[in-house]
């Protein structure tokens, strides 16, 4: 069976998110995180609690702008990224093949991944 595709920035830069996706106990201590400097903005207005929003501010931007941004950059600066490829089930293990080279990688390898 022999698949083939081609990589395009948008799909790279959504690929991001996915190194980025946060467990369930992680997004359960960002959630109480952010209601909690929510709660600090509304009921304490101290230079602290506008620092802390400042902070997720940052955070925010860090992930939904500056992420992408970088990956994009990324997926234009190496052209390797932009070519056609295709992959082979072989009997040995699985082909793959670019336009500047290919590879074989055995079945024995790839059974030991976890």
């Amino acid at each position: 069976m022999r698949i083939q595709g081609q990589l395009v920035e948008d799909d790279y830069a959504a690929a991001q998110f996915l190194h980025m996706r946060p467990s369930l106990p992680n997004a359960i201590v960002a959630a109480v995180l952010v209601i909690g400097v929510l709660a600090m903005i509304a009921f304490d207005h101290s230079k602290a609690s506008f620092g802390a929003l400042g902070a997720l501010i940052f955070i925010a931007a860090i992930l939904f702008v500056y992420t992408p941004w970088r990956a994009r950059r990324t997926f234009r600066e190496y052209k390797a990224l932009s070519e056609p490829v295709s992959y082979e089930i072989r009997e040995d293990g699985l082909h793959a093949k670019r336009t500047h080279g290919e590879g074989l990688v055995q079945w024995s390898e790839l059974l030991r991944w976890k």
